[in-house]
């Protein structure tokens, strides 16, 4: 999954998506009975909403835009451990 961004929510759109809209997803996945992956960006609160499930800090670089490209942090979230499963780290 790859909803806006912590503080991005009007990205795709006014009132698409609202900040409450991570508290619902957090709380939607707790009952997920299958397994997920959910990127975000790594924001304090992003990881306080999303404390129950496995939470990995990642570095990955932006570049989209006409700037050069650089770094952000992104959290990879999941509800395994991806590094004890068959899920290969290159394609998240």
């Amino acid at each position: 999954m790859d909803p806006p961004y912590y503080q991005s929510e009007t990205d795709y759109g006014k009132d698409v998506f609202a900040r409450s809209d991570f508290t619902l997803r957090a709380n939607q996945l707790l009952g997920l009975k299958g397994k997920f992956i959910l990127s975000l960006n790594d924001h304090a609160q992003v990881q306080n909403l999303f404390a129950a499930f496995d939470v990995k800090a990642v570095k990955t670089n932006y570049s989209i835009s006409k700037e050069s490209p650089y770094e952000v942090g992104e959290v990879i979230i999941t509800n395994f451990d991806i590094e004890d499963s068959k899920v290969d780290p290159v394609l998240i």
